[in-house]
């Protein structure tokens, strides 16, 4: 059985942080977005999109990953969740 406190975005091996409570998930290839760009050589350009997702969100692709929890940990005591 899954240990729901465990099965969230935070301990996947997809997360990646980007801020202390928000994540990119990188399950699946990322969209492709139009974005303007301030330079000389281009108009425009195209960026990669992953789904924004919170360190608490969770799916049913979710697959644990010790680094990942071992992070989520750190995150975890330095935010003062679950206290």
């Amino acid at each position: 059985m899954i240990d729901m406190e465990k099965a969230q975005c935070s301990h996947c091996q997809f997360y990646e942080p980007v801020g202390p409570e928000e994540g990119a998930c990188h399950r699946h290839a990322p969209t492709s977005k139009i974005l303007p760009v301030l330079s000389k050589e281009a108009d425009e350009c195209w960026t990669p999109i992953w789904p924004n997702v919170t360190h608490a969100d969770w799916c049913g692709e979710w697959i644990y990953s010790e680094s990942a929890s071992k992070r989520a940990k750190i995150n975890e005591k330095n935010m003062g969740w679950g206290e």
